[in-house]
């Protein structure tokens, strides 16, 4: 019932842990050319060595003075239709090492077809180890027991091979690669070696740049397998320094950060600000959560932000910045007003109390009078997020980020700046993160004509960072629709109630293998239609506090932004009832409450996959609900378990292997679900995790996936036994991902919901037959923990969350769910 708040019932005693047995069978055979061995043999070992010759060659034309016959550079070309088998070019000795990895389309004799093209550092012994396995191949006495040439999966399906160029690092799928003679910033990503410590590796290579005279960036980021680091300099500068260290692994364009204006002047009121001061209730301790704002800095001598942002909590990127707002109009204290207050619009129509429970904080990481020249903004949103936590540490923490870039067509590929942030909520395994989570915004679609709503919307793919696994992305839909005729005669609103926001970005042009964004939806704004085009009215963006607050102490704000400031509101309040939740289940917990509207679900069906998917990357998973999301009703249940699992094991010398499921007996209230055989129920179940990633252009193979590790969830049939659930779990198991066995009628399905690190779906059923699935299985998959068996990260621990919910949507039962489960896990504890 609507009123009641009862809190959510832990249930992670309910669990017990099983071990995987091996799988049978195994992954996709791999497929190779049919060869001609003693043709295609002599053909590779020719190409390979006047490839190495002209690449020694043309370094000692370069640069003599730094050449090295230890540094050699290739670029291997994959017959069309083929690809490598990539960790053939990865020898564990370090004689040849894979730099980089892409897949092209091209369209042969009518057919597209994929061409993969990888680049391998290789040294002097590497080249004599290379040409040892092409004689192997040519050996007929070498063949394996199978009767196939010896290094088939190796060499059989190179169809070229030339001395790599510096533009064959380049990895930007629609930027040209800079003409010669362009001075200007590169994003360097080098191969790291040493993963357990931070060994500079990155010196020598900054060294070498400096002696030909490149400017290179102070800030770096640090993964698993790459250092990245800028430079500004020419094509040859970097060609006669980065071709001649052995740690080049690719090249890509530093990205640019969206600007924000306002456009308009509000009316502002004395009166009413008093009138919002009065009514302020601060329940703030020592203990509040944050929430910290990236952005253009904040104005904190605002009389509504000043009590709740104290001066020791402004901070900057830069030590000579002024740790205020630096946009002429703000934006971050814009931002910042509605992180604490809302959409201020509904206060000053109302004379409620109002309830702060929640603090700010403030990074400036943008100033248009002083841009970043180094636009690392990877290294520095990591640089910005780690200063608030040197004061408060032990604060739980919600940052808030709108700062994002539009001009890198992603879709959806880790960058070094979603990475980061990916980083920044996973921590690291010294010391993971507990106590924050990181909102950022998914960019906006600026509309030059109406009639391209909502197509340029749908054409505008979320700006990077908001693809990050473990961020919660925000998009925009609105709900404000009302225009002054007097002062806009003729005039309507473009987007329906309900609907996207016209400012909105999404994540339909998304590549499906990648995670689904938006996560969420809050509201953003819209335009109007007036008699000579769009109009932006007042009254159809939010209203927050006035950067200029002595003249101005309102203004307005909107798009993704304000959408944003909103989700940080409520992630705060959330935060704030539940302080000793991690954050994987905050974050749960917001994903889990979301609901598509009645507009959203009429504009986009729910009958295949691919209408599945485009509903979900426009609107996320919905409008989250604080209500359903902070409390539990009597005929509202939520349960929730937050544990630790070991994913994968290695024995001896094998290969890592799965490890362990995790399988829930469901604490149902039996007799009250047995009572509802007439009713319609629902069972909403997310799975939330944080992952470590592992960003490079290799693919994203399996040996190269971006994730530390993938969870999965499995809901068992009616009646069926531990020893039947179990066995169909393991079966299921693979490395990367499996396929739905078509017994579960959930709403999205795996193909669907089973992207990033949080996955929800939800199935309908009756009482009775509920009352007979009552198990639960979590269980992992893929991910570059077990297959990098070199990074040793396969003993490692992940935490997870898993939600589970029951309810009868839009109906009343008028039965108690809530108590019998509280008296189970009640006698639970006790016993």
């Amino acid at each position: 019932m609507a009123d009641e708040q009862y809190p959510h019932l832990k249930f992670d005693r309910f669990f017990k842990s099983g071990n995987f047995e091996n799988p049978r069978g195994g992954g996709s055979k791999f497929e190779v050319v049919q060869r001609i061995r003693r043709s295609h043999g002599a053909s590779v070992k020719r190409q390979f060595s006047s490839a190495v010759n002209e690449f020694e060659n043309r370094a000692k034309e370069e640069n003599e003075d730094l050449f090295n016959e230890d540094i050699i550079y290739l670029e291997f070309e994959s017959e069309p239709g083929y690809h490598f088998k990539t960790d053939s070019f990865d020898n564990g000795h370090g004689y040849y090492k894979l730099s980089y990895s892409r897949v092209e389309k091209r369209l042969i004799e009518g057919e597209v077809k994929e061409v993969q093209k990888i680049g391998i550092y290789i040294n002097k012994k590497g080249v004599s180890k290379f040409l040892d396995k092409i004689e192997q191949f040519l050996d007929p006495e070498k063949d394996t027991k199978k009767g196939n040439p010896r290094n088939q999966p190796l060499l059989a399906n190179i169809a070229s091979i030339r001395a790599a160029t510096l533009e064959c690092f380049w990895t930007e799928p629609t930027d040209a690669f800079s003409e010669e003679g362009e001075n200007e910033w590169w994003e360097i990503w080098l191969r790291r070696d040493e993963i357990n410590s931070d060994e500079k590796e990155d010196e020598h290579v900054r060294e070498l740049l400096q002696e030909v005279g490149a400017d290179v960036g102070n800030r770096r980021i640090l993964f698993p397998e790459h250092i990245i680091i800028l430079a500004k300099g020419t094509p040859d500068q970097l060609s006669r320094s980065l071709l001649y260290s052995d740690k080049l692994s690719e090249l890509r364009k530093p990205k640019e950060t969206s600007e924000f204006f306002l456009r308009e002047e509000l009316e502002d009121s004395d009166d009413w600000l008093e009138n919002l001061q009065n009514r302020i209730e601060d329940h703030t301790i020592e203990e509040s959560v944050f929430v910290c704002v990236l952005d253009s800095g904040v104005n904190r001598g605002h009389p509504l932000l000043s009590p709740f942002l104290s001066d020791r909590d402004m901070h900057k990127i830069k030590p000579d910045w002024d740790d205020a707002d630096s946009y002429r109009r703000g934006h971050g204290t814009q931002m910042a007003g509605n992180v604490l207050y809302g959409d201020l619009t509904e206060h000053l129509t109302g004379d409620e109390q109002i309830q702060l429970f929640h603090k700010l904080e403030s990074v400036k990481i943008i100033n248009p009078d002083d841009p970043n020249d180094e636009k690392l903004y990877g290294a520095i949103t990591i640089e910005a997020a780690n200063q608030p936590v040197v004061l408060n540490p032990d604060n739980n923490r919600v940052y808030c980020m709108a700062v994002s870039s539009s001009d890198h067509d992603h879709e959806g590929e880790p960058s070094s700046w979603s990475s980061a942030v990916d980083q920044i909520v996973y921590g690291d395994v010294e010391e993971p993160n507990e106590k924050s989570l990181f909102l950022v915004s998914a960019g906006n679609a600026w509309l030059d004509n109406y009639r391209d709503y909502p197509a340029k919307n749908e054409q505008t793919l979320v700006n990077d960072p908001s693809q990050a696994f473990n961020a919660l992305t925000i998009a925009a839909y609105t709900e404000k629709g009302q225009i002054n005729p007097e002062k806009y005669p003729d005039s309507f609103p473009l987007a329906t109630r309900g609907s996207l926001s016209p400012f909105s970005t999404t994540g339909v042009q998304l590549d499906k293998k990648w995670a689904n964004k938006p996560d969420v939806v809050f509201e953003g704004g819209n335009l109007g239609i007036g008699p000579q085009g769009l109009i932006e009215p007042d009254s159809l963006k939010l209203l927050s506090v006035g950067a200029d607050f002595q003249r101005h102490p309102f203004s307005d704000n909107h798009a993704t932004s304000a959408a944003t400031a909103l989700a940080s509101k409520f992630a705060a309040e959330l935060y704030s009832e539940y302080r000793d939740y991690w954050p994987e289940t905050i974050r749960g917990l917001i994903i889990h409450s979301a609901e598509w509207n009645d507009v959203m679900k009429r504009g986009n069906g729910l009958n295949n996959v691919a209408e599945k998917r485009k509903l979900i990357r426009t609107y996320g998973y919905g409008v989250p609900d604080l209500a359903r999301a902070r409390y539990s009703a009597s005929d509202r249940l939520t349960l929730i378990s937050e544990r630790t699992i070991q994913p994968y094991i290695r024995e001896g010398s094998n290969d890592p292997k799965i490890n362990q499921y995790h399988l829930y007996e469901l604490p149902w209230p039996v007799e009250a679900l047995n009572s509802l055989f007439d009713e319609e129920i629902r069972v909403n179940v997310t799975l939330s995790y944080f992952i470590e990633p592992n960003p490079g252009k290799k693919e994203y193979s399996q040996s190269y996936s971006y994730q530390s590790v993938g969870l999965r969830f499995k809901m068992c049939r009616p009646n069926e036994t531990d020893e039947e659930f179990a066995a169909r779990v393991n079966k299921l198991a693979r490395d990367d991902d499996y396929e739905s066995d078509g017994s579960e009628d959930w709403k999205l399905g795996p193909d669907v919901r089973d992207k990033g690190s949080i996955h929800r779906d939800w199935l309908m059923t009756t009482g009775p037959e509920l009352a007979t699935k009552n198990k639960i299985a979590v269980f992992p998959v893929g991910g570059w923990w077990k297959t990098r068996k070199k990074l040793e990260r396969y003993g490692e621990s992940v935490r997870y969350s898993l939600i589970v919910s029951i309810d009868a949507p839009n109906q009343d039962i008028g039965v108690d769910l809530y108590t019998p489960v509280q008296n189970l896990i009640s006698v639970d504890i006790e016993t």
